[in-house]
C-alpha cells in the first residue's frame, strides 16, 4: 500500500499554525499547479488540506497536469485549535508518518 502524500493548500501564514508533520506547503495561490508538478509523483495518492471551498479548485489544477489520484480532504479553518486537531486527526485517519523521499520527485 502506498502511503498518501499530503499536500496543504493553504496560505503559508495559515499553514504555520497548525499542520500534518510531514505535509508538503504548496499555496493555492501562485504557481499551484507549477510546484506540485515539480513536486508531486502523479503515481501516488494525494491528501489534500484546504481552505473551504477551495477543494474544486486544487483538484481542478492537479488533473491538470495529470495528477488525479486525491483521496481525501481535510478543509482548514480560521479556528488554531480546530485546525490542529483536524490536522492531527487526517494523520491518523491515514497512518501518515510524513513524506517519504521515493514519494516526491
Amino acid at each position: 500500500t502506498q502511503r498518501a502524500i499530503i499536500v496543504d493548500t493553504r496560505i503559508e501564514l495559515e499553514f504555520s499554525k497548525a499542520f500534518v508533520q510531514g505535509s508538503v506547503n504548496i499555496g493555492l495561490e501562485g504557481s499551484f499547479a507549477t510546484w506540485a508538478g515539480i513536486l508531486l509523483d502523479p503515481d501516488h495518492p494525494v491528501l489534500l488540506v484546504c481552505d473551504n471551498g477551495k477543494e474544486r479548485d486544487a483538484i481542478g489544477a492537479l488533473a491538470q497536469i495529470g495528477i488525479e489520484n486525491v483521496r481525501g480532504i481535510l478543509h482548514g479553518g480560521d479556528n488554531d485549535s480546530t485546525g490542529a486537531i483536524g490536522a492531527a486527526w487526517f494523520g491518523a485517519l491515514w497512518g501518515y508518518q510524513g513524506v517519504p523521499e521515493n514519494h516526491i520527485k
